[in-house]
């Protein structure tokens, strides 16, 4: 059985949820207290495939870090990268989809997907209309609840190991 390592940065503004999502996929956690990552903090989880075990290593950058262009240092070496926004906040799509289309222009070889994170809210009448038909993502995902968790983080994996 093949294992490989892979480096995935998680990118979003501030308190999209990055820190709840990875707590959520690495430790079957959910904490309601908001506490902002200064800096990075990195986690690990393995995934287990009939065809090979991805030992991810998550980084997960602060906010302020996403909001400046010291981000690309911390995409060296990563095989894939996470975008998340929150969808009670549109804005701060806006700001992901600027950084996925520069990502897409540069000759950097990543693995990207965009996750709709904060879906428990999406029954709560003051945030249903902020699911918008026209932002694009690739799941609509929950740490709260671990709706749609682990399928971001398993699928990203496997498009790693299966590329190469």
């Amino acid at each position: 059985m093949r294992k490989i390592v892979a480096k995935i940065v998680l990118l979003g503004s501030v308190g999209v949820g990055k820190t709840s999502l990875t707590r959520q996929f690495v430790q079957n956690k959910f904490s309601d207290e908001y506490q902002s990552t200064i800096g990075v903090k990195v986690d690990k989880k393995s995934i287990n495939f009939s065809d090979g075990q991805v030992d991810l290593l998550i980084w997960d950058l602060a906010g302020e870090i996403f909001q400046s262009d010291l981000f690309k240092k911390y995409l060296q070496g990563s095989s894939g990268v996470i975008g998340v926004y929150d969808i009670t906040r549109p804005s701060t799509y806006e700001k992901l989809q600027e950084v996925f289309n520069e990502l897409d222009t540069s000759n950097s070889p990543l693995h990207k997907i965009i996750l709709a994170n904060k879906s428990d809210l999406a029954e709560d009448e003051n945030y249903s209309n902020y699911i918008d038909r026209k932002h694009t993502y690739k799941f609509l995902t929950s740490a709260k609840t671990g709706e749609n968790v682990n399928e971001a983080f398993t699928e990203l994996a496997r498009t790693i190991l299966t590329s190469i």
